[in-house]
């Protein structure tokens, strides 16, 4: 974690280091880094030293603290009695995330339903498909969907699913998942 650039700064009786990052609009929310990001403008050696310390601690502190959050959000989701799951809102719409719990529950792995875009066609009992996509179409017009369908675990039996299904918009109102 570090700069993208660090130059020679000669301007008139400065001299120093003119350094230059790009910290993702997300991270930016966290007080400590944004104060990293606009320390070091202009400074000398020692200072840019330290505000390098300062910047490399702070960035660590927010990927710990993600990493702690994302540990503890897949343990809750994995603990609770359903599959969550994500996918894309376009294009193909291939799967996104799932939840850890698909493998209990259902016997398949989280690789195996995120590495086929068709994975859960495949899998949706072929009386029930035509009927289920036909009215997935709310998803879209309402922001929400329910369904109840069969689903082929891994073992090849079925089981009924009841699956609820809510849009998410990205900042612009648009469908992103």
């Amino acid at each position: 974690v570090g700069f993208d650039r660090v130059e020679p700064l000669i301007d008139g009786q400065r001299r120093g280091w003119r350094a230059y990052c790009k910290i993702d609009p997300i991270a930016m929310a966290d007080p400590a880094i944004a104060w990293c990001q606009t320390v070091i403008a202009e400074q000398g050696i020692e200072e840019l030293v330290e505000a390098l310390h300062a910047n490399n601690q702070a960035l660590q502190a927010a990927k710990e603290a993600e990493e702690g959050a994302r540990a503890r959000l897949s343990l809750l989701l994995g603990a609770a009695p359903v599959v969550v799951y994500s996918f894309r809102a376009s294009g193909d719409f291939a799967p996104t995330f799932v939840s850890d719990s698909i493998q209990g529950m259902l016997g398949y792995r989280t690789d195996e339903y995120l590495e086929n875009a068709d994975f859960w066609r495949s899998c949706v009992h072929p009386d029930d498909l035509a009927g289920v996509e036909a009215e997935q179409v709310q998803l879209f017009q309402k922001g929400q969907h329910f369904a109840e369908y069969r689903f082929r675990k891994k073992d090849g039996s079925y089981c009924w699913v009841s699956d609820e299904q809510h849009v998410t918009r990205d900042t612009e109102g648009r469908p992103s998942e």
